[in-house]
């Protein structure tokens, strides 16, 4: 949560969220499609999985590069493509909204 003195406050998203319509995500080191979220660097896509466990023994990436990598998330929870670029809504902007806010408030405590 951003704040100004005074002001409204401002909730920064935990996990940016990615329209990806004609690509597929492939994890950059087992070559599997991440389910749900995923790690995303410039180019270079990890999944969970092999996020956290290169995280922990540094086999082929070390930690300093690791934190360089942002939390995404593919677009398929909120909206369907069906292969263009257009799209239709699964849940509603207000679904939405409350859904963005529950995350962003409990980012603060869990990560």
């Amino acid at each position: 949560m951003l704040h100004s003195f005074g002001g409204r406050t401002k909730s920064v998203p935990h996990v940016d969220i990615k329209c990806i319509v004609n690509e597929n995500i492939i994890c950059g080191n087992c070559g599997e499609k991440p389910v749900g979220d995923f790690y995303e660097n410039k180019s270079k896509i990890l999944c969970p999985r092999c996020y956290d466990y290169n995280y922990k023994w540094q086999e082929k990436y070390n930690r300093a590069y690791l934190t360089s990598f942002r939390k995404a998330r593919d677009c398929s929870f909120m909206h369907e493509h069906e292969g263009t670029t257009a799209v239709l809504q699964k849940i509603s902007d207000k679904e939405l909204k409350k859904l963005k806010q529950k995350e962003a408030y409990l980012s603060l405590y869990w990560s």
